[in-house]
């Protein structure tokens, strides 16, 4: 039985949340400039360069700050969308130079695109605080991924003469960098006439990963149509996709009532969720009731799931 991705994203999280703050290992820093480079090219991630100058010319406290944000579990689990590399300010001069910083930048973090553009920068103070920093990783990432879909991504897959691979390859870094703005286009492309089957099914999982409002309703609607991989597909979205599912749990709705109430209670876990002779049953008040239930338990649980994983999306 294959694991739906969200959450698999959403076991790792949870065990990284569960190390003591202590017990973090940290941001992993590469060394090698040109190697971080050619990595970020290969997994097309944004580099994060920590400028430093040499031991003697460092604040001890800025740094050790530094490196308890660094430790951070939500810094931490954000560093893993970039490339991570130390750099050497007497050693890089021409990078420094290149990105427009004086010469006496130190203990900054710059974000750089594989192609080597400078996309942003956090100074010294912002670096040393832990939710600054990530606020900032946060929507260096979100900034990057957009712009990775608008003018890479997006217009191979709006192009009908794009190749089987192309799209294959294309759906394959929006689902790794979870880009919600790509919702929209996948929407388009499943509308399209003889997609391929595994396109097709990639497109379903995807919409149900990113479990947008526009994702979430597309899948309904083929739901409605009794689309079979559609209605499979309902059940790996996320907390916040059942969320959205609400809007139909309703039983005037009798063709999507039980594939959305058998979806949002297997996204939210919820006890004891009611066979389907229940709804075959005539007492409307108790029907009602398990409704009413399940809509508060699939609030809270959307609510935390937000709290808990939004700055990962």
């Amino acid at each position: 039985m294959s694991v739906p991705r969200f959450a698999i994203a959403a076991l790792v999280l949870l065990t990284l949340a569960a190390v003591p703050a202590g017990a973090q290992q940290g941001i992993r820093w590469g060394n090698n400039v040109s190697k971080g480079i050619a990595q970020a090219k290969k997994v097309k991630r944004p580099l994060m360069f920590w400028v430093l100058s040499s031991k003697s010319r460092r604040d001890d406290d800025v740094e050790r700050d530094q490196r308890r944000a660094f430790a951070d579990r939500r810094v931490v689990n954000l560093s893993k969308r970039f490339v991570p590399v130390r750099l050497s300010r007497s050693q890089n001069p021409g990078l420094i130079k290149d990105w427009g910083l004086p010469r006496s930048t130190n203990l900054t973090i710059v974000f750089v695109s594989p192609s080597g553009e400078k996309i942003d920068l956090i100074g010294p103070t912002g670096v040393s605080n832990a939710q600054s920093l990530a606020q900032k990783m946060s929507l260096v990432f979100r900034a990057y991924r957009r712009k990775l879909f608008s003018e890479q991504i997006q217009p191979k897959l709006v192009d009908p003469k794009t190749s089987l691979a192309d799209l294959k390859t294309g759906l394959k870094w929006i689902s790794e960098f979870t880009i919600l703005d790509a919702d929209k286009t996948i929407v388009t492309l499943l509308e399209r006439p003889k997609l391929d089957a595994s396109v097709r099914k990639g497109c379903l999982n995807i919409l149900a990963q990113l479990s947008t409002r526009p994702a979430v309703d597309a899948l309904v609607g083929l739901a409605a149509e009794n689309d079979a991989d559609a209605i499979k597909t309902l059940a790996k979205c996320t907390p916040l996709g059942a969320e959205y599912m609400l809007d139909q749990l309703d039983l005037e709705n009798a063709d999507l009532f039980v594939p959305i109430y058998q979806a949002v209670t297997k996204i939210t876990r919820i006890k004891r969720p009611k066979p389907l002779g229940f709804w075959n049953g005539k007492n409307e008040r108790i029907k009602n009731e398990e409704i009413q239930r399940v809509r508060k338990h699939v609030q809270i649980v959307a609510r935390r799931w937000r709290a808990r994983y939004e700055d990962y999306r």
